[in-house]
């Protein structure tokens, strides 16, 4: 779990966009970053600790055996892969120092551009596609008068509508897959929009569930399917 995990998601930078070319480009940093450092003042010791703290980061989920919160204790793994691959650009970058801010400069540029690209591409595009699909849904099914109840059927999520990467809960996945974030979207929407629909206690359709007089169905998972052509 810790090799083929935390270990393989930290050297692939959250392997955002699985991709072996870029997971063996930054194996060959860090190795090189590694090795300066080993061969910096006390560098022996400076290697240790740093594969003291890479195990320990991750050492309560090992004692746990929980692996969907390795996603989030990868963050110290991450750090110390990201140290020695600086490490390792910096050593290069001294024989070319006539370029040394240049080449700073353009590290800077093209990190905050990948950046932001997978913030736009993992977080804001998926979350607004979803709310903008369950709106259309709700705007083609019901009418701003109806006074009856909504429930939800959740049972067919779409989860590769916006993306075919997910990693952790959050970065390209959906919302409202969870039964307590449909309603609170369905309520803000009702609320921005001015529907006067009611959302019962019970509101998520199941076996021993059903929607039954006086009643519409909302199933976010084909909202979302529908709208998947925009994005």
């Amino acid at each position: 779990m810790f090799f083929d995990g935390p270990i393989s998601y930290s050297v692939s930078n959250y392997d955002i966009t699985t991709n072996l070319h870029y997971a063996i480009f930054s194996g060959f940093l860090i190795s090189i970053g590694a090795l300066v450092l080993f061969k910096s003042k006390g560098g022996l010791y400076k290697l240790g600790l740093s594969v003291i703290l890479l195990v320990g980061s991750f050492s309560c989920n090992l004692v746990i055996e929980e692996s969907f919160t390795s996603f989030r204790s990868i963050v110290g793994i991450e750090m110390i892969v990201v140290c020695l691959m600086f490490i390792a650009l910096v050593s290069m970058t001294n024989f070319i120092k006539r370029h040394q801010k240049i080449t700073f400069l353009s590290m800077a540029l093209v990190l905050s551009s990948l950046s932001q690209y997978n913030i736009i591409r993992g977080f804001i595009i998926p979350q607004n596609g979803e709310l903008h699909a369950i709106t259309g849904e709700l705007s083609a099914k019901i009418d701003r008068e109806y006074n009856g109840k909504v429930m939800f059927d959740i049972s067919d999520p779409a989860y590769n509508v916006f993306s075919n990467v997910q990693r952790s809960d959050e970065f390209g996945g959906i919302s409202s897959a969870a039964p307590w974030v449909i309603k609170g979207m369905a309520e803000q929407i009702k609320k921005v929009k001015g529907y006067n629909f009611t959302i019962p206690d019970n509101y998520i359709v199941s076996e021993n569930n059903h929607c039954d007089e006086d009643c519409i169905v909302i199933k976010p998972g084909d909202a979302m399917r529908k709208i998947n052509i925009a994005y």
